[in-house]
Parts: structure tokens; C-alpha cells; sequence
């Protein structure tokens, strides 16, 4: 008996000792140092946060009209799209972000816009602007803020001029980019390209 009594618990230990050893354990997670956070704005290249209306054409007593160019470009009203089944559409969803290294970023959605627009950017690889296109200072504003930025000073728009633009992309949902940089004394350089 006294046998049988101590062969009881030392067979409850290997029991749970093998119950134990056969445990599978999950994989460690990941260190923080090993994750990527970016605290980059969310409204860079496709995620879609529309702030801004921009108008394609040239500007001509309070409207737009062709040829292609920057006429003009508003805060977004929420809830307003552009009529995209009209082939003269000048009218495009952008977004405007700045990174925290100071780029300005102004996204436009060329989807829906009239051909006439898109088809005069590809042709002449060049994007006209006929007077000081100014970008709507409250949305650079908040884009300032989410990168962490201080704001610019004056106003901040692409001075007249015809800027040359690099096609990477023909697709009907590409994006016209324009790249702004600003020398810290209030002038702008600007790049432009379609992705």
C-alpha cells in the first residue's frame, strides 16, 4: 500500500511535467524598436483623405476655362463631388500634406477629369500655370500641424509659369503630383509629376 501511495504523486508529476514540456509557446512579439510607426500624414499618395477641390483650366472672370492649367483650388466641401461623367470636368479630389522634412505634397486625383485636361498634360509634358495659383492656406495650415511644422509665411501658390511634369503612369486613376519646396526665405520651387 504504502508503495501504491507513493507511486500516485510521482505519477501526477510526470503527468504534469509532460503536460507542461508539451505546451506549445507562441512566438515572442515583436520589440517596439522593430516596428515601423510613421507619423507622416495619412493623405500621402492613395489613402484618399480629400481636403481640397483644385480646378483644371485658366482663370477668366471668376470661372475656368481651357486650356489646361491651374485656375484655382478651394477647400474641400464634404460631401460634394465632382461630376466625373461630364467629358469637360475640371474639377479633381486632392490632397495637400506636408512631410516633417518640409515637402508639400498636392495629390490630385486625375479620375473623371475631361480628357481635354489629362491629354494636354501627356502631350506637352508641361503644366501651365497662368497666374499665382495659391493653394487654400488653412488646409496648409492643418497639414503643417500634422506634420509637426511651424507654418510659412504669406501666401503659398505656384508663381506663373509652364512647369515640366514626368509621366510615369497613363492609367486613368493616375494622379497629377506637384512637389513643393520652400528655401526658407518665401519662395517656392515646384516639381510636378503624373503617377
Amino acid at each position: 500500500m504504502k508503495r501504491t501511495a507513493a507511486f500516485i504523486p510521482l505519477a501526477v508529476i510526470l503527468l504534469i511535467t509532460a503536460v507542461v514540456s508539451c505546451k506549445k509557446t507562441p512566438p515572442p512579439s515583436p520589440s517596439p524598436a522593430s516596428q515601423t510607426i510613421s507619423s507622416e500624414p495619412l493623405s500621402y499618395l492613395g489613402a484618399r483623405n480629400w481636403n481640397t477641390l483644385f480646378y483644371f483650366g485658366t482663370p477668366y472672370d471668376g470661372g475656368c476655362v481651357q486650356p489646361c492649367g491651374f485656375c484655382h483650388a478651394t477647400p474641400w466641401q464634404i460631401g460634394y463631388m465632382p461630376n466625373t461623367n461630364d467629358p469637360d470636368n475640371n474639377e479633381a479630389l486632392t490632397e495637400i500634406s506636408v512631410s516633417r522634412d518640409g515637402l508639400l505634397l498636392v495629390s490630385i486625383d486625375l479620375t473623371g477629369v475631361g480628357n481635354y485636361y489629362v491629354n494636354e498634360m501627356h502631350a506637352s509634358q508641361h503644366f501651365n500655370v497662368d497666374r499665382l495659383g495659391v493653394f487654400p492656406q488653412d488646409v496648409i495650415n492643418a497639414a503643417c500641424d500634422a506634420a509637426g511644422i511651424p507654418h510659412w509665411e504669406g501666401t503659398v501658390g505656384m508663381a506663373p509659369g509652364n512647369y515640366p511634369i514626368t509621366i510615369e503612369s497613363t492609367a486613368p486613376d493616375a494622379r497629377l503630383e506637384i512637389e513643393g519646396v520652400n528655401d526658407g526665405a518665401g519662395d517656392w520651387s515646384w516639381t510636378c509629376h503624373i503617377r
